[in-house]
This record gives structure tokens, sequence and C-alpha cells, in this order.
């Protein structure tokens, strides 16, 4: 489907690196994943078939950042099923059909029978901040052309945490099992694009912009509000260093995108003795932009989502907590 390969593969490695850099690398919190990413890049290789990986690096951010949406990306015409086994059995994208393909604001079509959006779940915020970085790239690549910047530029760190906000939620996922806590964890995580949209119906609320990794940390507590702080957020109790967990850690994530059902879960107990003083947590954050109007209630929209990730099979009432709290930069 790509000209050349060769030219394919150095310009997606290039585009993959970027997105991951600047934190719009992640499917199941709402931005492209690798597929998604990989059929942009093949489109721009089709537009233009004898260009160097430079030159498709360039044009990927002229084209994409200036792309009509919701018209969908698509690397080959749409298949519709051959005979009524196949028309029956499986649905494929069609928005004059299915009223939810009408909602996909970011559509990239899988070229395969059958034909699906592979970012169905982008929202609002993230669409916005993808916009937003395909234009600071372009405008990079062509500093790059002109001889006024390097590659090195492109490729720079994201902000998040130190510029992109002044506001942030966490929303921390916690157990005295470890096990119990990774599984939660994962339901937590596959669930958060929907608070993501739950916050972007507050009409204060310009912005929700959910970051790529969850935080995993555990803690040593030696009293029931030592736990209750360290369940809220609290770091005061932390006793291991604290690891970034990427969203396709297969611990947490499985390929339908729902939470992973860890076997040594299903049976978990909270530890006893010395050990039910450990409290494990993996904290995902959030970065929201407001209209400056005073105070936000976030109440309604976290109740829902909470309601939503308890509604889990994951979930167990005597094993799982899930918290929110807010924090300013």
């Amino acid at each position: 489907m790509v000209p050349e390969q060769k030219t394919f593969r150095t310009a997606l490695r290039a585009i993959k690196l970027w997105a991951q850099r600047r934190a719009i690398y992640a499917n199941i919190v709402g931005y492209p994943g690798g597929v998604a990413w990989a059929m942009l890049v093949a489109r721009v290789c089709q537009l233009y078939p004898h260009a160097v990986g430079a030159t498709i690096v360039d044009k990927f951010f002229f084209v994409i950042k200036d792309w009509k949406w919701p018209t969908p990306v698509m690397l080959k015409d749409i298949e519709q099923g051959r005979t009524a086994e196949e028309k029956s059995r499986f649905r494929v994208w069609n928005p004059a059909i299915n009223t939810s393909d009408r909602k996909n604001i970011m559509p990239i079509i899988t070229p395969a029978f059958p034909s699906m959006c592979a970012t169905y779940n982008i929202s609002k915020s993230g669409k916005t901040i993808i916009l937003r970085e395909l234009e600071r790239g372009g405008q990079i690549t062509n500093k790059i052309f002109a001889g006024k910047a390097s590659w090195s530029d492109l490729f720079k760190k994201h902000t998040f945490f130190t510029a992109d906000h002044k506001y942030y939620l966490a929303v921390t996922a916690s157990s005295s099992n470890p096990d119990a806590a990774k599984a939660w964890a994962g339901a937590v995580e596959s669930k958060i694009r929907l608070f993501v949209m739950q916050l972007e119906l507050i009409s204060d609320i310009k912005l929700a912009r959910p970051f790529t990794k969850g935080f995993k940390r555990v803690h040593k507590c030696e009293s029931e509000s030592q736990i209750r702080e360290a369940q809220k957020g609290s770091m005061k109790y932390k006793v291991e260093e604290t690891k970034t967990v990427e969203t396709t850690d297969p611990e947490l994530v499985t390929a339908n995108g729902e939470g992973a059902a860890i076997p040594a879960a299903e049976n978990a107990k909270p530890e006893a003795d010395a050990a039910a003083r450990s409290l494990y947590t993996y904290t995902f954050y959030i970065g929201i932009d407001t209209i400056p109007k005073g105070s936000l209630n976030l109440v309604p929209a976290f109740s829902a989502f909470r309601d939503v990730c308890e509604g889990s099979p994951t979930y167990v009432k005597e094993l799982h907590n899930l918290s929110l709290a807010s924090f300013k930069r």
C-alpha cells in the first residue's frame, strides 16, 4: 500500500518518536496508537511516492495538520462484505448507516476487511492537542529545511507537567494487594477517556488532557489515616521510586482495551500482618485548562466515572479504592 517500504519505515520511526516525546501516543487514553500513526504516514507516502524519508516527515505535518476532519483518512476504498454471511457477521465502518461512526471526530480507517476506525476514542480535547502538536511540528520542520533548526528540536520532550497546564487532576487507583492493584489500575485506565469526556461537558473547562502514562508507587503506612492520605495521592509514605507505566504494558491492557485480568488478582485478599500497611497505587494525571470563573464542581463527573469503574468485573469493594485529587502547578 506504500510505494517505498524503506522510506515508509524511516518516516514512521521518526513520527512515532515524535508522538511519544510529545505525549500524544496512547490509544487507550484517547490519542492515536501505533496503528493509527502508521496509517497516517502511509497515506502521506501515497501522496508523495518518490519522496525520501525526511521529506515525508516534513510533508506529514503539512498534510495532516490541515486535514479536513472529520473526512476519514483511508489507504484504500472500504470493502463491503462480498457474501450475505459477511455482511451479517461483520460491521464495516459506515457513518451513513451507523450512528456511532458519525461521532468519530478524527477517523482513520483500517484498510483490511472489515474496515474500522482506529481512532474512535479521540475526544475534542485530544483533537485540540494533536492539532496543536502538528502545527508545532510543521513550524519546526520548515525551519529545519531552511537551516534554522535541527531535528533534535522536533523531538524535544513534552512539557506536560512543567508548562502546559495550570491545573491538574490526579486519579488514583489503589489496593493493599499488589496483584489486585495491577488489575484495578488496568480497569481504571481503560475508562480514563470516559472521565475526560465527562469533564468536557463542564462549561468552564476548555480542555482536559490525559497524560499517556500512569505512575506506580508503593507506600508504607502505619495507620488507617495514613492509608487514606496515600489513597488520595499523598506521597509522604512512599517507600519505592516512582515508576511510569506504559499504557501498552500487558500487565494493564488487553488487546480490546479492557483492563487485564491478572490471574492472581481473582482470588486476591488484603495482605495480612505487617504487609497490610503496604499500599500500592497507580495514578493517572489529567491537565485541565479552565475559564477563570472560580471553583469547579467536579463531583458529578467523577461520581459517574467511579460508577463505571466500579461496575467492572475487576472491582472488589474490600480491595479497591478510587480517588480524585486536584493540584495547581
